[in-house]
């Protein structure tokens, strides 16, 4: 009896241990899945964000890496602005008393609450990389490296190509939200520099899910320089 009972125990563990193993498996297999179904959410999003410049032929000249740090670019002001979904609510009934552009989507009906406010601004500060091999042949990418060696006119693959001047894009990750991922919000700015002299702008938008395509439902401008 104790024999049956000691290859029965090692016949339970074998099937416990195959068991673990297959969902192991299966757990692995399906976050690869769900990683490649973000990655080609994220990049055909950028694509539709930059394809109105490239359908003007303009090359778009966009950082790799994504701006995980967009809380330090911005001005004590707006800081306040975006310190809860309260505040962010407050600041765009202001906004609107004095803007001659179409109203924006109310940032509460945007969101579910402050739990859902506060985990999409969390997401947005994760570092990201863009892969070129998802883009369109209309975007370029710059290295952080590369576009902190301004004034523009000193690089020489610029010079190579007699260029005194350029134009780039900086962006957050995307974080897809509400149901279906329904929304999108990002951090995104443009920096031109020409002959050492530097311009440009930043805001935060949320863009909403249409049978159409993206449609911007919010914009929170930060500041011109």
């Amino acid at each position: 009896m104790s024999i049956v009972i000691k290859v029965l125990s090692h016949l339970f563990l074998i099937s416990l241990l195959i068991s673990c193993g297959k969902a192991t498996k299966d757990d692995t297999e399906t976050g690869f899945e769900r990683s490649r179904e973000d990655t080609t959410q994220i990049h055909e999003f950028i694509n539709f964000l930059y394809q109105p410049l490239i359908e003007r032929d303009t090359i778009v000249f966009l950082v790799e890496e994504s701006v995980f740090d967009w809380r330090g670019k911005l001005p004590e002001s707006s800081m306040i602005g975006m310190r809860s979904l309260y505040h962010w609510d407050k600041f765009q009934q202001n906004s609107n008393r004095f803007s001659t552009r179409e109203k924006d989507m109310s940032v509460l009906d945007v969101f579910s609450g402050e739990d859902e406010f506060q985990m999409v601004l969390q997401k947005s500060f994760d570092k990201y990389t863009f892969e070129k091999s998802y883009l369109s042949s209309g975007i370029q990418l710059l290295e952080k490296e590369y576009v902190l060696q301004v004034p523009l006119a000193q690089i020489d693959s610029l010079k190579d190509g007699k260029i005194a001047s350029l134009e780039y894009y900086e962006t957050s990750k995307p974080v897809f939200f509400g149901e279906e991922d329904r929304f999108c919000f990002l951090y995104r700015s443009n920096a031109f520099y020409s002959s050492g002299i530097g311009s440009g702008s930043n805001a935060i938008s949320i863009y909403e899910r249409t049978d159409q395509g993206w449609n911007e439902v919010v914009t929170f401008g930060l500041m011109m320089y």
